[in-house]
C-alpha cells in the first residue's frame, strides 16, 4: 500500500515538472505551438474524423445489437477457432480492420462493458483489433503523401498480416468462450449512436492537436532526419507519416518507417484507446510493448512483400 502511494506521489511530481516545462516552452516558441495545433486540427477535422465517423455510428449500433450478438454466438465460430476468442469478438476485429481506430477499441470497451467478454479477453482482442483504417492508410498515406495506391495497400495489408500473426500467437484456449454472466446487449437508437460518436470525434480531435502540438515542439531542435522520423512514429501517426514522406531518405527506408508509424500508431492513439475504457483492461506499458511487437512485424512483412511492389 505505501510502495503505490509512493509510486503515484513520483508520478504527480513527473507530470507537474513535464507540465511546467511544456507551458514554458510552448510560451517560448508561441509560433510553433500555434503552428502545430493549426496542423493537428487540420489533419483531424479534415481528414481522420471525416473517413471515420459514419463507420463509428455503424459500428456503435452492430455493438449493441442483441439480434447480431445471438447470431454471432450460435454461428460464429470461425473467430473461436482462429483466435479462441467468443464469436461475438469479431465484431471489434473486423470494424477495427475495416475502419480503423479507435472504433476496434470502442467496439472492444461496449462488448465489455455488456459482460460479452471478460476483461482478459477483452485485454487480447484490444493488443490487435485497434488498427489503422484503409481509407487512411491507402488513400491518405499511400495516394497522398507517398503518390502510390499500391504503396497504400501494401501497407494496409502488412499491417492486418502483422495483427492476425499477434492475435494468434496470443490465443489461449481458456478465452475461448464468453462469460456465463453475459448481459444482453440492449441496443441504441440510431440518434444515441450519433450523439455517442460525435462526442468520441471531439476527443479524437483534441488528442490529435494536442500531440501535433508536443510533436512540433519536441522535435524542433533535432536536426538528424532519421532521428527525426522514427521519434516522429513515435508520437503521432499522421505528422509523422508527413515528416516521413517530404524527408530526403530512400524510398524503402521510408515505406518501411511508415509501415511502423502506421502499426505503433503513436502515443496519441493510445491515449484516445485509454479514453474509451472506464477502467483499462490490460496494463499500459504492456499494451504498448504489444503495439511496438506489431510494428516491429508490420516492417518484417513489408520488407519481405516488397518484391511484390519493386
Amino acid at each position: 500500500m505505501l510502495r503505490t502511494a509512493q509510486k503515484s506521489v513520483v508520478y504527480d511530481l513527473l507530470l507537474i515538472l513535464f507540465s511546467l516545462f511544456l507551458f514554458f516552452y510552448m510560451l517560448f516558441f508561441a509560433k510553433e505551438t500555434v503552428a502545430g495545433m493549426l496542423e493537428g486540427l487540420s489533419i483531424g477535422t479534415l481528414s481522420v474524423v471525416p473517413a471515420l465517423f459514419p463507420f463509428m455510428v455503424i459500428a456503435e449500433l452492430l455493438t449493441n445489437s442483441p439480434t447480431l450478438s445471438d447470431f454471432l454466438k450460435k454461428r460464429g465460430g470461425f473467430f473461436r477457432a482462429v483466435f479462441c476468442l467468443p464469436p461475438i469478438a469479431i465484431i471489434p476485429f473486423f470494424f477495427g480492420c475495416l475502419c480503423g481506430f479507435p472504433i476496434g477499441a470502442r467496439a472492444t470497451a461496449q462488448l465489455l462493458e455488456n459482460k460479452s467478454i471478460t476483461k482478459k479477453q477483452a485485454a487480447k482482442l484490444l493488443c490487435f483489433c485497434n488498427n489503422t483504417g484503409p481509407a487512411f492508410v491507402i488513400a491518405g498515406i499511400g495516394l497522398g503523401f507517398l503518390n502510390s495506391v499500391r504503396c497504400g495497400v501494401l501497407l494496409y495489408f502488412s499491417q492486418i498480416i502483422a495483427a492476425v500473426i499477434l492475435g494468434i500467437t496470443m490465443r489461449s484456449k481458456d478465452d475461448r468462450f464468453a462469460p456465463s454472466a453475459t448481459v444482453a446487449p440492449k441496443g441504441r437508437s440510431v440518434a444515441d449512436a450519433i450523439a455517442s460518436s460525435a462526442l468520441a470525434s471531439v476527443k479524437i480531435i483534441g488528442f490529435i492537436a494536442f500531440f501535433s502540438v508536443i510533436s512540433a515542439l519536441l522535435l524542433k531542435s533535432i536536426e538528424n532526419e532519421v532521428l527525426l522520423c522514427i521519434l516522429s512514429s513515435f508520437l503521432e501517426i499522421g505528422s509523422a507519416v508527413n515528416k516521413i514522406a517530404g524527408s530526403m531518405l530512400p524510398f524503402v527506408m521510408k515505406l518501411l518507417l511508415c509501415a511502423f508509424a502506421i502499426s505503433f500508431s503513436g502515443i496519441s492513439v493510445h491515449f484516445q484507446t485509454y479514453s474509451v475504457f472506464s477502467a483499462f483492461p490490460i496494463g499500459r506499458l504492456k499494451y504498448i510493448g504489444f503495439k511496438l511487437l506489431h510494428g516491429v512485424l508490420s516492417v518484417a512483412i513489408t520488407f519481405l512483400l516488397l518484391p511484390l511492389l519493386l
